[in-house]
C-alpha cells in the first residue's frame, strides 16, 4: 500500500511544530527539564531522518514500517547499554558526572516514542491535526507553580 508524500511531509511538519511548541514548557536552565528536552530532541531527530528518507527514496507503508522499526531497534539497543551500565538504578544516572548518559538515554527514549507515533500515522490509527500549528498558551500551566508538576490540578 502506498501513502502520499504530501500527507507524510505534512504530518512530519505538524509533529515537528508540536514538539517545538512543547519545548516552550521546559526551562533549558532547569536541570529537572533536561530529560524532557532531550526526549524531544529524539523526536525531532527521527522526524528529520524520516523526512530525508521520504524525499530521496521510493517507499510504501511496508518500507516505512521497516525503516521505523530499524530506528526503534537502534534506540532500544543504545538505551539498553546505558540502562545496563547503571543496573537500572536511575538514581546514579542523575548524578552530574553521568549527565551525558542521562541525556543520551532520554534522546533514545524520544526516538522510540516518535517511532510509535509515526507507526500509528502510517497504519491509519491517528494523525496530527492542523491544531498542531496553534501554539499552546503554557502560561496558565507554568503560573500555577514551578512547572509541570501541577499539570493535573
Amino acid at each position: 500500500m502506498s501513502i502520499s508524500k504530501h500527507y507524510l511531509l505534512e504530518q512530519i511538519r505538524r509533529s515537528r511544530f508540536s514538539t517545538l511548541d512543547d519545548n516552550n514548557l521546559y526551562d533549558i536552565n532547569n536541570k529537572d527539564h533536561i530529560g524532557d528536552l532531550y526526549h524531544n530532541k529524539g523526536h525531532l531527530f527521527l522526524l528529520m531522518k524520516l523526512e530525508e528518507f521520504i524525499m530521496v527514496n521510493k517507499y510504501n507503508k511496508k518500507v516505512l514500517r521497516k525503516i521505523l522499526k530499524q530506528y526503534r531497534k537502534y534506540a532500544n539497543e543504545e538505551s539498553k547499554v546505558i540502562e545496563n551500565k547503571y543496573n537500572d538504578d536511575f538514581d546514579k544516572i542523575y548524578l552530574p558526572e553521568n549527565e551525558l548518559d542521562y541525556k543520551k538515554l532520554f534522546f533514545y527514549y524520544g526516538i522510540d516514542c516518535e517511532v510509535d507515533d509515526f507507526l500509528d500515522i502510517i497504519n491509519g490509527k491517528t494523525y496530527v491535526s492542523k491544531a498542531a500549528y496553534i501554539s499552546t498558551d503554557w502560561s496558565g500551566w507554568l503560573n500555577k507553580g514551578k512547572g509541570s508538576e501541577n499539570i493535573h490540578d
